[in-house]
């Protein structure tokens, strides 16, 4: 029983983390953020190990890691970034689509 509790909070976390990501990308899709912040808030190597060592899904850590470069992407690739933010997107929208409905009243406990 606990390790079924255990799996169901973890897919709730991983699930809100793709929610969060979608977020972010959509906002630098439509520049209301900067990649700066984006790093701040999710795409750093700070939170790739903190996930990692929460044993989120090595998808959502692979999105994490290509976040990471979308600063170099920006400065020597200029014309591939928003290529690049629609692709983390799609990738993400794909993956948060097999995640099961949080039936819980909150997912904070």
């Amino acid at each position: 029983m606990e390790d079924k509790l255990i799996k169901i909070k973890n897919e709730n976390f991983e699930k809100v983390i793709l929610i969060v990501l979608i977020g972010i990308l959509d906002s630098l899709k439509n520049h209301v953020i900067s990649i700066e912040e984006a790093e701040r808030i999710i795409f750093s190597p700070y939170m790739e190990n903190r996930l990692r060592r929460d044993n989120v899904r090595s998808e959502i850590i692979d999105i994490i890691i290509c976040g990471c470069e979308l600063e170099d992407i920006e400065s020597l690739l200029p014309e591939e970034l928003d290529k690049n933010i629609n692709d983390l997107l799609n990738r993400t929208i794909v993956l948060l689509k097999q995640y099961e409905k949080i039936d819980d009243n909150f997912w904070i406990r």
